[in-house]
């Protein structure tokens, strides 16, 4: 009997010894899953005319901010609107909530890394006695824990790419951004050329009127020929059509 029993504390020794050496195994053969991206390399022949001193590696810009470039026109009504387009653009709004979307699918991701707890609660009242002159309460807590190690890599790579995606989605909002920006001060800038054309024929018209009433007087006073008038009222006529192509 003592020799099955130390038998069987050797078997459970050596099992022990096995387990601890399989998962001493296994944490050291941690590897990521697939290849590291690198970038590949691109050779140029020589006959392309861009190759040699003149070539330059394309370096994307999109992520950094651009601030508020269109500060430089010191329009404040331009900055006001440019405000609202920053608020209330649907295009901008909806990039934003991408780039929240893979912000949470990262912190997600990164929450794999560490033990997974939960825990609870309950509480119980009873009466003491039997006359219910007395009660007892008593609490039970509970918690679980768990946790997975990332032996093959793969919540690295997820964590990765996650990064990656939030890099990504944030460029796409500066890209959306400056382009939103961009077309309203080009349709506001194009709005007061149309403006000061506008006002530039109205003065102009105003301009043709005086000129008009001072040759009639010109030409009644007997020092100004038929001619004069004529064109004056031609000029007057024509001014007024271009200012209707203006609008405003």
């Amino acid at each position: 009997m003592m020799r099955t029993g130390q038998a069987l504390a050797q078997i459970h020794g050596v099992a022990q010894t096995l387990g601890a050496a399989a998962v001493a195994a296994a944490l050291g053969a941690c590897t990521l899953v697939g290849p590291t991206y690198e970038r590949p390399a691109v050779s140029l022949r020589d006959e392309y005319r861009q190759a040699g001193a003149l070539w330059k590696a394309a370096r994307p810009g999109d992520l950094p901010e651009r601030g508020s470039w269109w500060q430089l026109y010191e329009d404040p009504q331009l900055n006001a609107l440019a405000e609202r387009v920053e608020r209330a653009n649907l295009d901008v709004r909806q990039a934003e909530a991408r780039v929240r979307q893979a912000q949470a699918v990262l912190r997600q991701a990164q929450a794999q890394r560490y033990p997974f707890v939960t825990g609870g609660g309950s509480a119980d009242r009873s009466r003491v006695n039997s006359n219910g002159s007395g009660t007892s309460t008593s609490f039970e807590l509970s918690v679980d824990a768990s946790w997975e190690p990332d032996l093959w890599g793969r919540v690295r790579r997820t964590i990765e790419a996650g990064e990656a995606q939030v890099q990504a989605q944030a460029a796409d909002l500066e890209s959306i951004r400056l382009a939103a920006i961009a077309t309203l001060v080009q349709n506001y800038l194009a709005l007061r050329v149309i403006d000061v054309q506008a006002q530039l024929l109205d003065d102009t018209v105003a301009a043709f009127n005086r000129f008009l009433q001072l040759t009639r007087n010109r030409y009644d006073a007997g020092v100004a020929a038929k001619g004069d008038v004529i064109h004056a009222e031609k000029q007057l006529r024509a001014t007024p059509a271009e200012r209707r192509d203006v609008g405003g």
